[in-house]
Parts: C-alpha cells; structure tokens; sequence
C-alpha cells in the first residue's frame, strides 16, 4: 500500500482516475498532490454496484465520471473495472470525444478463482476485451507478463513489467530468537496452503522436538478451519495464531524465517517486507516469488512438501544460516526494490502514454 502514497505524494502534474478495489487503490482516495486545490487521483467506489446491474449501466457511469474529472489518464484493477473501463472508451471514440489512455494493471493471474467453466470463459472474454483495447498494460513481474501473452494473447509491446518496491528504512542486524521462530505472514484462505505447512510442522515436531515455533500472521475465512487443525494435530507448544496486526513490524520483529506455500502469487509484498527488515524466507517457486528470492542466497526457493520440509529442519540445525540469508536478502532489496525506482519507472510509463 505505501506504494501509492508515495508514488501520489510526489510532485506529479497528471490526473488520474483510478478504478479498483483493492486496499491500496482505495488508500488512493485520501491522497492530494501539493498544489493542486483538488485531488488529482479519484476511484469511485459506485463502480462494481453500478457495473453489475447491466453492462450499459456500468460503461455509462464511468462515462460519466470520467467526463465529469477529467482525467489525462485512467488505470483500472481486475477483470470488470478493466472491462467497463474500455467499454467506456468505446463510448467516447463513438461520441467524438478525445482520446484517454487506459492502462491496466495486473497484479497476478488477472482471472478471478472462480469454478465454473462458463464463468471463467466469460471472464477470460472480457479481459482478452479490455487488454486489445488498453492503451499499456504494467505487470508487477515478469511472470506475469509471460502470462498475460501466453494466455491472453496481450501484444508484448504493450506491456511494460514494473518490479514492486518497498520503502527501504535504517536497520540493524539482530540474532535469531531462541527457540528457533518461523512466520507465516499472510491472509488465511485455502490457497495459501497454511493447513499443508501444518503437517509438515507436527512431522518436524515428531522427529525432531519441539523446540521450534511457528507464529501465524494474518485473518481471514480459513482461520477457524486452521486452528481447529492445529488443536487437532495437537500443535499447542509449537503453533500460536497471533491474529491481523496493522503493523507488519510486529510479526517480522517476531520471527526469523518467513514461509510460504501458497498455491498461486503474483509477487508477495511480505516476502519484500521480511527482507527489508533482514528476515529470509522460504517460499514455494510460483507467480513473480522467483524474481524476488534467489535460491540459496537470499531465501530459499522450493517446489513440494518435501523440500519446505527439508529446509525447515536446515535452518533450525544450520547456525548462522537465517543471519547470513537476511542479511543477503536486505541488501537485495536495498540494490533492486527501493520505491523510488517503481515510483521514477510509473511516472515515465503513465507520461508516455498520455504524451506529457
């Protein structure tokens, strides 16, 4: 989320009309660039109830919105705002008015975890829609990018990867805690496959005692499921659920290896956190988490349950290992993450586009 505070708070001349729903984008309503007497950056939350009634109804208000602000430059998150958004630049081409740049931005598999075939087909349909009518498309990761091309059939000229940055504060190196403590850091919901890092805990607790513990970082609907499988593989001395914590800075303080398991990611702003504050993280090789830890360097990057499992027991017995890793992993970010850089390559990419 500081992304967007920093990258709106810098000195920046362009208005920009912002469709999405995620966190960091709503956080983009509070936000005014000094000297201008009005915010420059808007999101109407309207837009997914308007949007939903009928398809007309949706591209009319955003229309509406954009005749009403007037913005250089329109930059919409997620499948049905991307969609409504360039249905609404159909209806200012047909009405003669001027042209807008339309930017996607893509934090991950753009398709929604939905189960129906029929769905998913409509979803693919629309976002296939909205990026051959974009103006430009930012991605997060490389991956992603291959993606976007392979399944999308989105041009690759049009697509420009900008790496998530994090802002890089002073820091000191500290020793592990003793017991050894691993983290999860993440939302609680099936995908992340916390209930499989579980398992392989109670078989390292069995085989190797259990002084060692796992602190669990987060909310969300697979908490009572999770907890009730902690209790169930009697994880009680090992396992503490510790709940959401607005400030990361408590559950990073708090441990000193991350893991991460998850089934799917775009690039995990937590796995940037646990760095910049020196703690390494061992984390499964999907979306953009390969761009982020180098293997045996910086982290450790794994494939199956065998391998989280055989790199938990290593870091617990290897003195020095978590220490060496952190400190790797902090002068990684501080080399190719710092905000300043994303917020230099956003600015550049938006101006192109809209010839300022």
């Amino acid at each position: 989320m500081s992304l967007w505070t920093d990258f709106l708070s810098a000195d920046y001349d362009l208005r920009v009309l912002c469709h999405g729903v995620d966190a960091a984008v709503l956080e983009i309503l509070g936000s005014k660039i000094p000297g201008l007497t009005a915010p420059a950056i808007k999101n109407d939350g309207r837009l997914g109830r308007a949007g939903r009634l009928t398809v007309i109804a949706g591209a009319a208000a955003v229309y509406n919105e954009i005749k009403s602000f007037g913005p250089d430059a329109v930059i919409s998150m997620f499948v049905w705002a991307d969609f409504l958004v360039s249905a609404a630049m159909r209806l200012r081409l047909v009405s003669g008015a001027p042209s807008i740049a339309h930017i996607v931005y893509v934090a991950g598999n753009p398709m929604p975890p939905v189960k129906f075939f029929l769905k998913k087909k409509l979803y693919a349909t629309l976002s296939k829609s909205a990026f051959k009518c974009a103006s430009g498309v930012i991605c997060i990761c490389r991956h992603d990018a291959r993606l976007l091309c392979d399944e999308y059939r989105v041009d690759e000229r049009k697509i420009e990867v900008v790496p998530i940055g994090i802002r890089v504060r002073p820091f000191e190196a500290r020793k592990t805690h003793d017991p050894f403590t691993f983290g999860i850091v993440s939302r609680l919901s099936p995908e992340k496959r916390i209930d499989a890092v579980l398992r392989l805990i109670k078989e390292v607790a069995l085989e190797r005692g259990e002084n060692f513990r796992l602190l669990v970082f987060g909310d969300g609907n697979d908490g009572e499921r999770l907890r009730a499988l902690a209790r169930d593989l009697r994880l009680g001395n090992v396992v503490r659920f510790q709940g959401w914590v607005k400030d990361p800075d408590i559950a990073f303080t708090a441990i000193d290896c991350m893991l991460m398991f998850s089934t799917t990611e775009g690039t995990p702003r937590s796995i940037l956190e646990a760095a910049e504050r020196g703690v390494p993280s061992i984390a499964k090789d999907v979306g953009g988490v390969g761009e982020v830890i180098i293997d045996g360097k910086t982290g450790f990057l794994i494939n199956g349950a065998d391998q989280l499992k055989e790199k938990i027991i290593h870091m617990m017995s290897a003195a020095g290992e978590a220490q060496r890793l952190g400190l790797a992993a902090r002068r990684r970010i501080e080399e190719s993450r710092n905000v300043d850089g994303e917020i230099t390559k956003l600015k550049s990419i938006i101006e192109g586009l809209t010839g300022d």
